[in-house]
């Protein structure tokens, strides 16, 4: 629901267990790496905590404020910045999406510091100064897609803004270029051979595999309409504004438009594109180009408010008086929810695992599509299996690790069950809400998984913990 678990499972479960690593299971970590090492390194110094993580990602999010302050500062000036601020930190879905300890804080955060590299680049800067920018962007590029695959899809943005710096000149920029990818593409090969030489080939792949397919001629319309109906979380006025303020930027001003709107226009385009072509829509996954939406509608207003024609500087003023208007309605809001926090999810997740702690017989392995989600909100050991992702066959990994409970939202997948059977019979022991009042039909479910022959010797026990 949250997928916490699933980008930092690799963490607590080497601190757990003493390896990150688990054969036949789900290991993304293979292919994505960064987030769940910086969560073991946060981690170490913690203990396995889901508010140290979440702390993290706020943290992360101060920090791309900080350079969307300094990217605009240095182009755009002053005012500019602090209205690109403003908005990024008045969001309430960055807001909410941020205290989630999820990847995308930290992609967000390696591709604005990407820019910002990039920025210091002027024409005529000595060749050394621009080849080591470019190396150490090419450094951010690697990481943006070790942490979350479709950091590709931002690669146009760094490699525009690059050509821009150097005046468009294909002869100044081609070396700069040839250095920067060079640099991402050895340090992405490094990695690859490094997991093929560890064995691990097969798990790399199974990421792309189980999220295979997309979006083809027949669905590419309604999913696009899919995906801009959904994009309104982003914010009706953000979304509505820039709708709006972006076009009429780009027809008033075809030349001399703002130095950062190009690269965050493509940075929009490109992560739109692939949202467009996964056709699994997840609202985490607009968390990415809206900082990159919030600076392009701030920079096409202030170029609209620079226009000589009355009417588009009259159309600067109202669209920024409408974004200021819900940026302080949206803060009305956000004060709201800080004062009055709800952790009906993890209040769940920890009520569980009590139960799991007073039973001293049942193997304590625990399967579930939500299982390392649970693990990372409770802070509990023990080995977690997801029942949906694994590259071994469920039933084997049943067989193997001879799990004894199970974990899941409402009841247990017909396909799930049908594997059991046989195996283990399910008991019941403990459902409760898991995102209050409001999601009541949302309730997390606890079965104890006994051996189909030891279900007897069980019966008494199971009905005391109950």
């Amino acid at each position: 629901y949250t997928d916490e678990g699933w980008y930092a499972g690799a963490a607590p479960r080497q601190i757990f267990t003493g390896n990150w690593y688990l054969a036949g299971d789900f290991n993304p970590a293979v292919a994505l790496p960064v987030f769940p090492a910086l969560a073991f390194l946060l981690f170490r110094l913690t203990g396995v905590s889901i508010i140290a993580l979440r702390a993290a990602n706020v943290t992360l999010l101060g920090a791309s404020l900080l350079v969307i302050w300094l990217l605009l500062k240095r182009r755009s000036g002053r005012v500019a910045a602090s209205a690109g601020v403003f908005l990024c930190a008045s969001s309430l879905y960055l807001y909410a999406y941020s205290r989630l300890g999820i990847v995308e804080p930290l992609l967000i955060f390696e591709s604005l510091l990407s820019l910002l590299v990039l920025s210091f680049i002027r024409p005529g800067d000595p060749i050394r100064k621009v080849l080591t920018l470019c190396a150490v962007a090419g450094i951010l590029l690697a990481a943006m897609v070790l942490t979350k695959t479709p950091g590709l899809f931002l690669f146009p943005a760094a490699f525009y803004l690059l050509l821009q710096r150097c005046g468009f000149s294909l002869r100044r920029s081609c070396l700069p270029a040839l250095v920067m990818a060079a640099v991402a593409a050895v340090l992405l090969l490094a990695w690859l051979g490094m997991i093929r030489h560890l064995g691990l080939g097969e798990d790399f792949h199974h990421l792309f595999s189980i999220n295979g397919g997309g979006a083809n001629r027949r669905t590419i319309l309604p999913k696009l309409w899919l995906v801009l109906s959904d994009a309104v979380s982003l914010g009706p006025a953000l979304l509505g504004c820039a709708a709006v303020a972006i076009p009429a930027a780009l027809l008033a001003r075809r030349r001399n438009l703002p130095p950062l709107l190009m690269p965050c226009i493509l940075g929009v385009l490109g992560y739109a594109i692939f949202i467009t072509y996964r056709g699994w829509i997840e609202p985490r996954y607009y968390l990415i180009p809206m900082p990159l939406l919030a600076i392009a509608t701030v920079l096409s207003i202030q170029t609209l408010a620079a226009s000589r024609l009355p009417l588009l500087r009259a159309s600067a003023w109202t669209l920024g008086a409408i974004l200021l208007l819900s940026s302080i309605v949206q803060s009305a809001t956000m004060l709201r929810w800080t004062l009055h926090p709800s952790y009906s999810y993890v209040d769940a997740a920890r009520s569980l695992y009590t139960l799991i702690d007073r039973d001293s017989c049942s193997n304590r392995v625990v399967l579930g599509s939500v299982s390392q989600e649970t693990a990372l909100l409770t802070g509990q050991p023990g080995v977690q299996l997801t029942d949906v992702d694994g590259l071994m066959p469920l039933r084997d990994e049943i067989l193997r690790y001879q799990p004894g409970w199970y974990i899941g939202f409402d009841e247990v997948p017909l396909d799930t069950r049908n594997t059991l059977s046989g195996i283990d019979t399910i008991d019941l022991v403990a459902s409760i809400p898991a995102y209050g009042d409001d999601w009541g039909h949302h309730r997390l479910n606890l079965y104890r998984l006994l051996p189909a022959c030891d279900q007897r010797e069980h019966a008494k026990q199971s009905q005391d913990t109950r």
